[in-house]
């Protein structure tokens, strides 16, 4: 499954654009992918355009970033002269203007050259504002400029508001990009959706206060098997008697061509062995799995429900056609067990991993 910090590591010689809503957590994404790579002692030039670099200092030191070699960060700052506050004189930082995309440029250029190797990480934080000044420019700007940035070695993570912008000139930027990351905002919750990546398959992910939840097709099959598997018992048990005994127009002719089912299930309903041990294990299995239903919640106690039906189902219905309830205990049993692994289990698998 991928993490946030895995999409938040933005692969070398690629740009990755992350799209959304204002106030969704661009910035902190952003925040947070600077933080790590400058951890991990890699250098960072960050362009800001809507806060200072002092916000985006202060914002790293909250989020853990210890004291770090001096020439590892440096700004872009495009904030200051853009709003035409006071410009600061520290020399890891090089001023600019939102309107002026060559004088940006120039500045990024200026930066590199003092860092003086590869491997740099490129926040643009955001092309929203540039946009506004410059309109379909800012196309431009990116496949010349951060795109060719990337191509010499670095990696480019840019933002840009949802609704900020043309439609067709949101969809050029997400064209231009290697990588795109939307993201979106519910109840207590934060979604990001790959729609495209250089390393990771397109895929939904849910963030909660208690991590991260990924949803594709592949992660629906793994983390439902069990829901899945005592779904389809269920209507074994239910619908096989009709089909065997009441001789159903459409399973009856399908059970029909299955001779060799039915006298296997008519030898197992015959074994009394069989019988006494399911007769016996599964006023148990039903209560442990009440209990568990208990324990872990709706979800678990739906699916708990399930199992009780299942039993008393199974066995009412396959009695009707073997003349013994052994069997339609057995199958009773077997589905309970299977919604007791489905309770337990499923917290365990779908449990989230944190970022």
């Amino acid at each position: 499954m991928v993490s946030l910090t895995q999409l938040q590591d933005v692969p070398l010689g690629k740009m990755i654009l992350v799209e959304g809503p204002l106030g969704v957590g661009k910035s902190t994404f952003c925040q947070e992918a600077a933080r790590q790579r400058l951890a991990a002692g890699n250098p960072v030039i960050f362009v800001t355009t809507e806060y200072s670099p002092y916000e985006v200092e202060t914002a790293l030191k909250k989020r853990g970033l210890r004291k770090i070699e001096p020439g590892l960060l440096s700004f872009v700052d495009a904030y200051r002269e853009t709003e035409g506050a006071a410009a600061s004189d520290r020399p890891e930082i090089v001023h600019a203007r939102c309107e002026d995309l060559s004088g940006v440029s120039i500045a990024i250029s200026q930066l590199s050259g003092r860092i003086g190797k590869k491997g740099i990480l490129l926040v643009f934080d955001s092309l929203t504002t540039p946009y506004l000044f410059n309109g379909s420019e800012v196309l431009r700007f990116m496949r010349i400029s951060l795109s060719g940035f990337a191509a010499e070695g670095n990696a480019v993570l840019a933002s840009v508001d949802e609704g900020s912008c043309k439609s067709e000139d949101l969809m050029a930027m997400m064209s231009v990009a290697d990588g795109v990351i939307g993201m979106a905002m519910g109840q207590d919750k934060q979604f990001l959706e790959i729609v495209k990546h250089p390393k990771e398959v397109p895929a939904k992910i849910e963030v909660t206060r208690e991590g991260v939840r990924m949803k594709n097709t592949l992660e629906f099959f793994r983390r439902n098997f069990f829901t899945l598997a005592t779904s389809i018992l269920f209507v074994f048990c239910l619908v096989l008697p009709w089909g065997l005994g009441q001789g159903g127009p459409i399973i009856g002719q399908v059970a029909s061509t299955l001779p060799n089912l039915q006298t296997v299930l008519q030898s197992l309903s015959a074994n009394p062995n069989l019988a006494n041990v399911a007769n016996a294990l599964t006023p148990f299995v039903v209560l442990i799995a009440a209990v568990v239903s208990v324990l872990f919640g709706l979800e678990a106690g739906v699916i708990g429900l399930l199992g009780m039906v299942l039993s008393v189902a199974g066995s009412s219905a396959l009695s009707l056609v073997f003349s013994q309830a052994g069997l339609g205990w057995y199958f009773g049993w077997v589905a309970s067990i299977l919604c007791l692994f489905r309770s337990r289990l499923g917290k365990l698998v779908q449990k989230p991993r944190s970022s």
